[in-house]
């Protein structure tokens, strides 16, 4: 009986650190732009693009990118993404967001 209320509270301890870890991750959502990179902070990962490999920004909004691999990558932009419940003038503010992104990548290719 004892070993059972164990695993419980691990349990309970764990979904308590991945709530913490989710919630500033999630405060920290966003994307930066420097001279020639670009950094994605997203819930699990922040992503760092070279500028010169970013091919488009896509509508969703996502970058698309190549790896020094050669390999093509698709990273979200969930910072910027829209929700149909949101605020007119939060929404205009992302989409005009990821206009300046686009503008800003294309002016690093060639």
């Amino acid at each position: 009986m004892q070993a059972d209320h164990g695993v419980l509270r691990f349990a309970a301890g764990l979904v308590v650190i991945a709530f913490a870890v989710l919630a500033v991750r999630g405060y920290r959502l966003g994307v930066t732009c420097e001279h020639a990179r670009m950094t994605v902070r997203g819930y699990l990962r922040t992503r760092v693009i070279d500028r010169e490999r970013i091919s488009e920004v896509t509508d969703f909004p996502a970058v698309r990118w190549t790896a020094p691999s050669g390999r093509q990558r698709w990273t979200p932009l969930v910072a910027l993404r829209t929700s149909p419940g949101e605020f007119p003038a939060t929404r205009l503010r992302k989409e005009h967001a990821v206009s300046k992104l686009r503008r800003w990548a294309r002016r690093g290719q060639g």
